[in-house]
């Protein structure tokens, strides 16, 4: 079975320790980067991940802060973030009334964690992973407000 299988996919089997044994929650879902968050998770999801608070805007004051200076704040307003991280300002962007956050990032590592904010928070932003200037070059997409703090 296991020659048929290594044909079938071209030679590859998957390890048996890239699948989950319990059933699913959201740490489990956080552990599939375990040590790896520096980020924490808002205490009403019950997770254990990073140990900044960046999803609190009383201790990541950046985007509460740029919504006073804006006119108008983030409400209604169409926003383009550059490189994400650990998505806590787009989560932050979504909560603060933006219309819609479109969030682009280069890391694949940091993609994928957003990918898991994304789910565990239920954010509607659209997350792309790939080079940003490249993204910046290629769109037609026009938007309100630029975002990149922190990007490299």
């Amino acid at each position: 079975m296991k020659g048929r299988l290594q044909r079938a996919l071209g030679g590859e089997v998957v390890s048996r320790h890239d699948f989950a044994s319990d059933a699913p929650s959201p740490q489990q879902t956080v552990d599939i980067f375990a040590n790896q968050w520096i980020s924490a998770f808002p205490n009403d999801l019950g997770v254990t991940a990073g140990w900044i608070n960046h999803f609190d805007p009383e201790v990541d004051t950046r985007v509460p802060w740029a919504g006073t200076a804006i006119p108008g704040g983030f409400t209604g307003k169409t926003i383009l973030e550059l490189g994400p991280f650990e998505g806590y300002h787009t989560a932050s962007l979504e909560w603060a009334g933006a219309a819609s956050v479109t969030s682009v990032e280069a890391s694949r590592t940091a993609y994928l964690k957003c990918l898991v904010v994304k789910e565990l928070l239920g954010l509607n932003a659209k997350l792309l992973y790939g080079d940003v200037n490249a993204y910046l070059n290629s769109t037609t997409d026009r938007f309100d407000i630029g975002w990149a703090s922190g990007i490299l």
